[in-house]
């Protein structure tokens, strides 16, 4: 599920918000630079920017503590130094819930190398939201909150200025974020059911990579079964999993409540209809409401 973090995370990150960036590097402007390298290991990172004194910041997002992250790291200033050959300023960002235990850098007999490494907690939310960029106001979700709830009107505030296109769309994405922090609920509270936008949970992005991922899933569990009898088996049990993400998106913790209980259903027929379902339920009882689950 980390990966479905960065679709949102990296989406913002690449509209370049000013205040953000000047609090990571320094300067409030750059200019993006191609991420793909060739080389038999396919490598590309997840931002790689041309600051204003022409060196390059790159920067990777983690929701993760990943195992070796400083190789990866060392391979990534390897490849942007071969091709650009100016200073080079990394940075890991640590967007994660559970403490950062990562390491830095390598620091062998034959090699030293480092890099920063930041975890986003330690900036503090006030610093973003006092620009008026719904960027920056979206990344403070992330950000240290001394009081969630005042967070998310200040957030709220600014998408209410934006077009209607727009007010859903970062809505979307704070919904999204904010289940990084365990704070969906207190988004719906705040900020979707106290704004003039309708989300449609099937356009959601994020949603739509966990129901792709669901049907993968299901195909090849087909696959494997290798006749007609386990491609059905496969299906519903893709539908399940695009079910159960579709729920956690919407609803958080609260869809805990009935996922077991979809688990046990066998009518595919009945789980298509459940997934309709979510689309049309504002929250989990409503939801319990229209399909008949207790």
């Amino acid at each position: 599920m980390s990966q479905l973090y960065d679709i949102t995370l990296k989406k913002i990150i690449k509209n370049i918000p000013k205040r953000f960036l000047k609090l990571l590097t320094g300067f409030e402007e750059g200019k993006f630079l191609d991420t793909k390298f060739p080389v038999v290991q396919s490598r590309e990172p997840d931002l790689v920017i041309e600051l204003p004194d022409t060196s390059i910041f790159h920067m990777e997002l983690q929701a993760t503590n990943e195992k070796d992250m400083e190789w990866r790291m060392h391979d990534y200033y390897s490849l942007i130094y071969q091709v650009r050959r100016v200073p080079i300023h990394q940075l890991l960002l640590y967007v994660g819930e559970a403490p950062l235990t990562m390491n830095n850098g390598i620091y062998h007999n034959t090699l030293t190398y480092s890099y920063k490494i930041k975890d986003i907690r330690e900036i503090d939310c006030i610093e973003l939201l006092s620009s008026n960029n719904p960027d920056d106001a979206l990344l403070s979700i992330l950000c240290r909150m001394e009081n969630p709830i005042a967070t998310l009107k200040a957030i709220r505030e600014r998408f209410m200025v934006l077009p209607e296109k727009l007010q859903k769309d970062y809505v979307i994405a704070l919904r999204n974020l904010s289940r990084l922090r365990g704070i969906s609920p207190l988004v719906a509270q705040e900020v979707e059911r106290k704004m003039p936008v309708i989300i449609d949970i099937s356009k959601d992005e994020v949603y739509l990579t966990g129901r792709q991922e669901g049907r993968k899933e299901g195909r090849k569990e087909g696959q494997k079964a290798g006749h007609k009898e386990g491609r059905k088996e496969g299906l519903h049990e893709g539908l399940i999993i695009g079910i159960k993400c579709a729920l956690d998106i919407k609803f958080g913790k609260s869809s805990l409540s009935v996922i077991n209980k979809i688990t046990e259903i066998q009518d595919f027929n009945r789980l298509v209809k459940i997934q309709e379902s979510i689309k049309k339920a504002s929250n989990i009882t409503e939801f319990k409401k229209i399909t008949g689950i207790k």
